[in-house]
């Protein structure tokens, strides 16, 4: 075979494997958004749960799944060439975890279940990431973008088919919709795996032993940008999960919206990042991160301060809201993969390091960014003791404050130069 077939295969192998990490991708952020914005909320009204507990439920999720996100960090790069096996417990987990869920009446039992429901989407990303940085070199920042559109899709499409579709159209209760779907993501985790593996068979990742992997941690750590990164990374992770875990809620009960015009809203948030999101890939690749990352992150921020005051407000006929969450839709999730480029880039001052150990760079990064552990708590505490207006004013503030520690950042770069 001349080398020029070769070439040309290897790229398109590249592309399929690609295409299977972004349906995977698309498919876990489906459950995610329709638990986060249509099937927890419903469980809160259903069970009378208070502000405090809803947030301390997230918060369960979200320690296993910062947990098992630096793990799955290690994983992946001892296990490069095994990336579909972890991506498809991934998704096996994820539909367990629905499952469970669906049979939670109780504190306890919610509690277990949200601890497992963290485990299956983070075991997804540092795999995913690293594989798609590895094969696409070139145009890093492009192919993370891909991967964060399939998120952004799941995100459209999670509470339009559980809750236009299923709970509102069709009548479907919340417990009946997540014991019916639980299999589909199992499925395709089983599949996806196997498919994604058989295009990684010729890959010449080598594995890290625990001595080399120490050794880089040690560089990693002694690394000042990627600290302060990793820094402001948690911050805007405090305030995105407090946004994503209350925002739904203070539409049900503050504003007394319908669980079909919730799902609507939402998923416009999301769609425009999905359209958007290459996009801002492509301008990463082709100018610095922090030149998006900093303007946008003010941006978001101060459009989050404006969210409780706009429920009555309308531009020519039209409710502010939804135009609002449009254009937050637009940066929100997609600075996500951006975070993730920046700090892959950091790295590579001993390529060595970055090179064996992106899964763990990744997940780090992702990790950083699910710090927010404690947020959601302190939001109910927020919304219980003055208002849910508030939590959502918070929110704003710490993504405002992780724009802050970005501009610190560039300042030390240029330092450095």
């Amino acid at each position: 075979m001349k080398q020029s077939e070769i070439d040309r295969t290897s790229n398109n192998d590249r592309w399929i494997l690609a295409t299977l990490i972004l349906i995977g991708h698309t498919v876990k952020h489906i459950y995610i958004s329709a638990l986060s914005v249509i099937l927890l909320p419903n469980i809160k009204q259903s069970l009378n749960l208070s502000s405090t507990t809803y947030g301390s439920l997230s918060l369960a999720g979200r320690i296993t799944g910062t947990i098992t996100t630096f793990f799955s960090g290690f994983l992946g790069d001892k296990y490069a060439r095994r990336s579909g096996t972890l991506l498809g417990i991934s998704l096996l987990i994820t539909g367990i975890s629905y499952l469970f869920l669906s049979y939670s009446d109780t504190i306890f039992l919610l509690t277990i279940s949200m601890l497992i429901t963290g485990i299956g989407p983070s075991m997804y990303h540092a795999p995913a990431l690293a594989t798609l940085a590895k094969k696409f070199p070139e145009k890093q920042a492009f192919a993370l973008s891909l991967h964060g559109t399939g998120g952004s899709l799941g995100e459209t499409l999670g509470p339009l088919i559980f809750g236009s579709f299923l709970i509102a159209t069709l009548a479907v209760g919340w417990e009946q919709a997540m014991r019916v779907s639980s299999i589909i993501p199992i499925l395709i985790g089983v599949i996806g795996g196997f498919g994604i593996n058989y295009f990684l068979r010729n890959d010449i990742s080598k594995k890290v032993s625990l001595t080399n992997y120490y050794s880089g941690l040690q560089i990693i750590f002694t690394n000042k940008p990627l600290l302060i990164l990793i820094t402001a990374a948690a911050i805007r992770g405090m305030g995105e999960s407090a946004l994503e875990a209350f925002l739904p809620v203070f539409f049900l009960e503050n504003w007394k919206y319908s669980v079909n015009r919730i799902a609507i809203y939402k998923s416009l948030m999301r769609a425009s990042g999905t359209i958007t999101q290459p996009l801002l890939g492509i301008f990463t690749d082709k100018y610095s991160p922090l030149t998006l990352l900093i303007p946008s992150l003010l941006f978001l921020g101060l459009l989050c301060l404006t969210i409780p005051f706009s429920n009555d407000i309308t531009i020519f006929s039209i409710p502010l809201i939804p135009i609002t969450l449009l254009v937050m839709g637009i940066f929100e999730f997609s600075l996500q993969t951006i975070f993730v480029s920046l700090g892959l880039d950091l790295t590579k001052i001993n390529k060595k390091e970055s090179e064996d150990m992106k899964s763990t760079i990744v997940a780090l990064m992702w990790g950083a960014m699910s710090l927010g552990l404690v947020s959601p708590v302190i939001g109910g505490i927020i919304a219980d003791t003055i208002g849910m207006n508030y939590t959502i004013i918070y929110s704003g503030i710490l993504i405002l404050i992780s724009a802050l520690a970005l501009i610190f950042l560039k300042l030390n770069i240029s330092k450095q130069v």
